[in-house]
Parts: structure tokens; sequence; C-alpha cells
């Protein structure tokens, strides 16, 4: 059968109805009391916290097909009421969100797990609804523009495996399985109802056989020990099978399956008779513990409660300037950058606490100058510091605005003035990162760097409070950069130097950027690239550039590896994602 065609509005109005469905049980969940933890430890609703995992694993999904893209993310963004992951259709963030992302995905299904809780205390199925409408959004956004992709149903079924270790109640178990699974993603109409997936299950039976099969097992459980019971034993068992015989001729009674289920009761009764033991003033039994099954729908929800908090503190948001952090950390070498940047954060933050309580705190310049060969991650610290700022609330924007000589200096008298306010206004509220700074004072007749200095200075002392500027350049020049204006030394007191990477921190650098390319580099290609880094002379090493001369190292492997697999006639999945010895040697010559 050909798949049905669905325009990208439909889909994402069918992932809508599906969203209201989820929004209902988190409503129903809420106002009987199941989010009541949780929320103390998140400090979110339940509709924003189901808001946030939707975008999640919609996120997720589309990164693992390699598909987030424009409509992807519009998708993401219309389909829950708040777009909390702050996905943008112009992609300015995307780091950050895929970073967010991660976190959110390592943690336990906690509303999947509330649904399960509730399932055991009143019998119902949120489970299996929930887990419903949450996979139709997700193959929805799947057939955005009539695609179907093989990756998605790898991607489902990872996912179904995993939150199947949180579903304990074998009624969910019974109807989400491999063989649901399966329908579901066979199946080419998104509008088939749950029921079209689920196995049908066995009749319920009927209310007389329910109670004379729980009187039958309520008398074998019970070991009076009287005279009495001993004499009319064989008459009340005789009685009962007498009785089961009538239920037989019903169309009700299922002969097979009931005996064997109390067999099964009996083989528990046996285990647990010493459950009950006689009460010494009237001679009958006594019910110490509840029957088996109470008993464990109880220590169920005694251990999901108990490991609720712990569970959830993954998912506690990490504030802003922790995950700003923790990229700044995740970067490969830089580990003098670091900790020169987090001792200007902790006398930031120490400045803070003095203020808080009224104390003296002495003026502070956050301009800096970096310094270091091209290549060295001056540029990505400064976009990270920007944000830094901003989360230590000392810039408003927390923006980035780079430029150069270029951008500055203008051609003619009274022109460079107007350049240099026209792009400081624009970094207003952010950081101006200047790269090659020196070249602003060249000390050659007839040029105007010296009047983009001066404007440079004028307009940093205005905007003292809500802007940073970083100069970056080789460490000799920028001396002599700072030296051209006596205002430039007194506003440029931190010095930050970016060493050149080593061979180690390089090839590091290569698996990471492969890494987030989905690629993986053989061994052998891995030693070659190894070896030819360290081959390089010193001036060869300078021109290589550090990690810009990887990334272009990196894009020349990816050329050739394309070349590579065009010649092979159907690809493997893995052959797609390796990076052999072959594209090496065809890049290196």
């Amino acid at each position: 059968m050909r798949q049905p065609s669905y325009t990208n509005e439909r889909l994402l109005e069918l992932a809508r109805q599906n969203y209201m469905n989820l929004c209902d049980v988190c409503k129903a969940l809420d106002s009987e009391g199941y989010w009541e933890q949780p929320s103390q430890v998140l400090n979110r609703s339940i509709l924003d916290f189901l808001d946030l995992y939707v975008q999640a694993i919609l996120i997720n999904l589309a990164v693992y097909c390699g598909r987030l893209k424009e409509d992807e993310k519009s998708f993401i963004i219309n389909v829950s009421k708040k777009n909390l992951a702050e996905c943008t259709l112009d992609g300015t963030n995307d780091e950050e969100v895929i970073l967010m992302v991660k976190n959110i995905i390592k943690s336990p299904p906690i509303l999947l797990q509330l649904c399960g809780v509730r399932d055991v205390e009143k019998n119902s199925d949120f489970t299996v609804q929930f887990f419903d409408s949450f996979l139709n959004i997700l193959l929805s956004m799947s057939r955005l523009n009539n695609a179907k992709d093989s990756f998605v149903n790898a991607f489902i079924q990872e996912y179904y495996e995993k939150v199947s270790i949180f579903i304990n109640s074998e009624n969910v178990k019974e109807a989400i399985n491999p063989r649901y699974i399966f329908r579901k993603l066979s199946c080419e109409r998104l509008e088939e109802q749950l029921e079209f997936f689920l196995e049908p299950r066995e009749p319920k039976r009927s209310p007389e056989k329910e109670s004379l099969l729980k009187e039958t097992i309520l008398k074998d459980e019970l070991p009076y020990g009287d005279s009495v019971w001993d004499e009319e034993e064989d008459e009340d068992e005789a009685e009962a099978e007498e009785n089961l015989s009538e239920l037989d001729e019903s169309d009700e009674w299922e002969n097979e399956a009931d005996l064997l289920e109390l067999e099964e009761q009996e083989e528990i009764t046996s285990v647990f008779d010493t459950s009950f033991e006689k009460d010494s003033f009237s001679g009958e039994g006594m019910l110490l513990e509840e029957s088996p099954s109470i008993r464990l729908e109880q220590e169920l929800k005694e251990y999901q409660e108990e490991n609720l908090i712990e569970e959830i503190e993954v998912l506690k948001p990490k504030s802003k300037l922790d995950q700003y952090l923790e990229e700044l950390d995740s970067l490969v070498g830089l580990e003098g950058v670091k900790a020169e940047i987090n001792s200007l954060i902790n006398l930031i933050k120490v400045r803070k606490m003095r203020e808080s309580f009224n104390m003296p705190t002495m003026e502070m310049t956050y301009h800096m100058v970096f310094t270091g060969n091209p290549g060295t991650g001056k540029t990505t610290v400064a976009r990270l510091v920007s944000k830094i700022y901003r989360e230590l609330g000392l810039l408003s924007k927390g923006t980035l605005i780079e430029t150069d000589r270029s951008g500055l200096v203008a051609g003619y008298v009274g022109q460079t003035a107007l350049k240099v306010k026209e792009t400081i206004e624009r970094a207003i509220g952010g950081v101006l990162f200047i790269d090659e700074a020196y070249s602003l004072s060249n000390n050659v007749a007839n040029d105007f760097g010296g009047e983009a200095i001066d404007t440079l200075v004028k307009m940093m002392e205005d905007h003292r409070d809500n802007l940073v500027v970083i100069v970056a350049g080789y460490k000799d020049e920028m001396k002599t950069f700072l030296e051209a204006n006596t205002g430039l030394v007194s506003r440029f007191n931190k010095f930050i130097e970016f060493e050149d990477y080593s061979v180690m921190e390089l090839m590091d650098i290569l698996v990471s950027m492969a890494g987030k390319a989905g690629i993986t580099l053989e061994e052998d290609a891995r030693v070659m690239v190894n070896a030819h880094i360290t081959d390089f002379t010193k001036e060869e090493f300078r021109r290589f550039g550090n990690a810009r001369g990887i990334r272009n190292l990196f894009e020349k492997l990816m050329i050739n590896q394309a070349n590579r697999i065009v010649t092979i006639e159907e690809p493997t999945m893995e052959q797609l994602s390796v990076l052999t010895e072959e594209d090496v040697l065809e890049t290196l010559g």
C-alpha cells in the first residue's frame, strides 16, 4: 500500500491533537496530587515540563535522523504551547539547545512513571494513553515533507526499549509491547485509534465466577486447625467441584484459563501460609499480611515514591550560567584560559556578595586582551564570556559582535568615527570582539586607525556599564597596540594567553568534530593523521593554524570520503559514517 500523503500543516494538526491528549493526562495527574513532589524539585508546572519534554525528544529525533532543519524546527516550536527549549528557526542557539536536550534525555521518563503509579492505584490506563499519543507526535514529525526514514524506526525502537524499563504494570506491558511497536511503525495512516494497535484481552469473568473463585481460595487459605473443618472438608470440596461443573456449562466460564489461575493462587497460598496465625481468643485465623497482588502493588508504589526525587534530580534544570561554564570546561585544552576565566568569574561573584551586604568594593574593568596564534579558540571563548557576563548581570544581552580593522576604519576623513560608533552601538549590551586589533595602530601616514582607537576609547567610557570589549592578536603586536593610546592601557588590564594546541589536543579536536557529524575515524586513519601533524616543522605548524587547520583538514577528508562513497552501489550506514585510511591518503597526498 502506498503511504498516504500528508501536508505539513495536517501533520502539525494531528500532532497538536495528540499533544492535547497529553495535556489532559497531565492535568489529571496534577489535580490528583501526583505532581506535588516533582514540582518541588523541578520548580516547573507539569504542563511546562510536558512542553519541555516533548520538544526535547523531538529535537533528539531530528538530530538522530540528521534532519534538524527549518521545517522540523517549525514543527517543534509550534506543536506545544510554549517553546521552553528556546528552539529558533535560524539555528543561532542550536548548540545550547542540543546540550540542554542531552541533559533531559539522560533522565528517567518522569511523566510515564507518574502515569504508572496512577494506573496501579486507580486501575487506569494513563500509561498506555500517554505513550501512544506521544508516539503519534514523533511519527507525525517524521512524515514532514512526505519523508520515510529508516532512522525513525530505529530511534523509536531505542526510545521504547529505554522507557519500557520503567513500565512495571503487567497490564501496560501486555498493551505496550514489541508487537504494538511493530504495528505502529508499519501502519501508513496516522489517524488510526489506539484500539487498532492493541491486542484483544481475555474477557473478564462474571461476578458469580469471581465470587466462587475467591470463596474457594479463601477456604483453602485458612488453616483453622479445628476438627469441624477437618470433618466438613470433603463435603465443601465436593460442593465447590459441583458449582464449578455448573459454571463449566456457561459460556462465560473459561475452563482452562481459570483452573490454571486457581492452581497458581493455590501455589501462592502455600508460600504465604506463614502469613496467618491462630487468634488465641477466638480460635479464628487472623490475616497478618495483605494478599500477594495487593502487596506487590504497594511495594511498587513505595519503590517509585522513594526513588522519584532521586531520579528527577537529574532533570532539575541547570542554570544557564552552569551550562555555559560546563561548555567552557568541555573545550579541548585551554587549561590556563579556563583557570583565568573561572578566577575572574569568582572575583565577580564575590564582588556581588559584598555589594549585597553594602560593603565597599573596588572598581573593576571587564575588558580583556586575548593573545595567541590563530585557531586557538579565542573567538569561541569570547562568545562564552559574553553569555557568562550576561548571566552574572554585567551585560543586558550577552551577544557577541565580531569585527576587525575593515569593520572600523573608513577610507575618508570623518567616516571612521561614524563607522566605529555604528559598530559599538550594535555591540551595546554584549561583547565587541576585535580580532587583529593591532592593525589599528599601523602608524602609517594618512591612516585613520588612530581615529578609530580614539573613538573606541571614548565610547568604552560612555557605555562602561553595558559594554565589554575584547581585543585579540599576536602577543608582541598587542603590546604595541596598547601603547598607541594611554586610554587603552588603563582600560585593558586583563591578559589571557591562548597557547598552541598540542598534537594530542588537535587529534581530540578532530575526533570531536567528526563525532558531532556522526563520523568515526578508523584506527589506521587516525594514526596516519597523527603522524602527519607530528612531522610538521615549526613553520609548517604555524601555517597549519591550530584548530582552524583541523577544521580545514576535516572538510577535505569528508570530500574525499564522499568521492569514495559514490562509487559504491549501495553503501551501508557503517560505510557512510567512517573515514578510512584511503580518505586520509587522498587528502594528504
